[in-house]
């Protein structure tokens, strides 16, 4: 796993494509292409953010659910696919490194697509 510096949120990035399956669009790494997992990623970890709005209102404090805590990105869907074999794939690699909570939010732009 590719891992960050010290004191990072992100602390390890994997992707997965067994398929070979890749449309324009796609990051061929584990950078989130759509932000859904980033979304995902920022209400479960997000840091304090002073100072924060939605479109002007509910000023104030935005933070995610534990803002102490560190993420692993395992990603396996893409913009045509979510083969299963590649969850799998990240199932076992993420107990394999030991990490305390999986979240999964799987999804592509084909609905069909997904398993």
């Amino acid at each position: 796993m590719a891992t960050a510096m010290k004191g990072s949120k992100l602390i390890g990035a994997r992707y997965y494509n067994s398929e070979g399956q890749y449309d324009v669009s796609d990051f061929r790494s584990p950078r989130d292409s759509i932000g859904h997992g980033t979304h995902t990623a920022s209400i479960a970890a997000g840091r304090e953010v002073p100072g924060a709005s939605y479109m002007g209102l509910a000023e104030g404090i935005a933070r995610g659910g534990v803002p102490s805590s560190r993420i692993a990105i395992y990603k396996v869907c893409w913009y045509r696919v979510c083969s299963l074999a590649d969850i799998l794939a990240a199932f076992d690699d993420a107990i394999a490194d030991g990490v305390d909570i999986i979240s999964v939010s799987l999804g592509s732009r084909i609905k069909k697509a997904v398993l």
